[in-house]
């Protein structure tokens, strides 16, 4: 076995980027500390040791893997609340998540070109579910892995359920909340809600056309992304519920990101009971992060803000939402 090759063994040489062009995976050496740290492992945060090392997809598609896991998952619709869910579910010493890996972004652009190329996309799905086994081995003897992808690696969702035995979490909202929660984040959310609805309807006819539909919307630039906006939770839905039952399998559990203000540790524990995986210190876990904002943890957070949030986009463009609202009743359906 090569040095090239064993870093398929070891579980701190991360897949990290795709270079479709050199036809090379990049694995990075990581800090166990600083992965369990980090809010995202996408490129915004230092979680590297050393260089990159290079090996060709078509190697490792030949490479047999150490073992198949039981895959788990937390899935979600963006601005859910994902992260702190992450945070509420993880137990050093018993369950490690990986938020977010950069991986999955490049997989999901890669997945996107061949659907608007039309091309055959057999070794993307093969690649896919290599990866999403290479990022479920244990960083400890018994240790249990949770991988939380970027919803924008949504589009993935058709390969992963193809991965073999799988456990999975999709946490979504309700229309009404994705869109406060997008507003809330201000002009930059609302950008990447709709660069996030184009880049998904690359997979589905209707999605193409809903996407066409809220570009076409009358009024100005904000009418038209907040109806992107809409169209994206309306793509996002259809795909979870299309994975869930594509899988078959029980092991998986529909949940709603609204739970975690008004009872987080009953919405933590119905994940880890699909999920499979222990939490001892549940209770502590969910007082340690009642305050703190789950993305940057050096920051406060209260429910109380969120809402104040809400109501100041309400004051603002109140009656836009509603009218986007509207238009989507009739456009998407309920």
């Amino acid at each position: 076995m090569t040095h090239r090759e064993s870093v398929l063994y070891d579980p701190t040489w991360l897949p990290h980027r795709i270079d479709p062009d050199r036809g090379e995976i990049l694995f990075l050496r990581c800090d166990p500390d600083r992965i369990a740290a980090a809010s995202f492992i996408d490129g915004r945060t230092d979680i590297g040791v050393g260089s990159y090392l290079a090996l060709p997809i078509a190697d490792l598609l030949r490479q047999p893997l150490p073992s198949r896991p039981t895959c788990r998952f937390l899935f979600h619709i963006g601005f859910c609340g994902s992260t702190l869910l992450s945070r509420l579910i993880e137990a050093p010493g018993h369950v490690r998540v990986l938020r977010e890996p950069n991986i999955f972004a490049d997989l999901a652009n890669y997945r996107a070109a061949l659907d608007r190329r039309e091309s055959n996309a057999e070794m993307s799905d093969r690649l896919v579910q290599h990866i999403c086994l290479l990022l479920h081995r244990p960083w400890s003897p018994g240790e249990i892995m949770v991988v939380k992808p970027s919803n924008w690696a949504n589009n993935l969702l058709p390969s992963i359920m193809s991965v073999g035995p799988l456990k999975a979490i999709f946490l979504t909202m309700t229309r009404l909340a994705f869109l406060q929660a997008v507003c809330r984040g201000g002009s930059d959310r609302l950008a990447f809600a709709a660069r996030a609805a184009v880049h998904l309807s690359s997979r589905g006819t209707r999605d193409a056309s809903q996407v066409s539909g809220a570009l076409a919307r009358k009024g100005d630039d904000l009418d038209r992304l907040l109806a992107l906006t809409l169209v994206l939770h309306a793509i996002q839905q259809r795909a979870f519920e299309k994975a869930m039952k594509q899988s078959g399998q029980k092991e998986m559990r529909l949940l709603y990101g609204e739970g975690l203000r008004t009872d987080p540790r009953h919405l933590a524990r119905q994940a880890m009971q699909t999920l499979a995986v222990p939490q001892p210190m549940l209770a502590d876990t969910v007082a340690h992060w009642s305050g703190r904002n789950a993305k940057a943890p050096d920051q406060a957070y209260s429910v109380q803000d969120e809402r104040d949030a809400d109501g100041r986009a309400a004051t603002a463009i109140g009656d836009r939402m509603e009218a986007a609202l509207q238009w989507a009743n009739e456009a998407l359906g309920n």
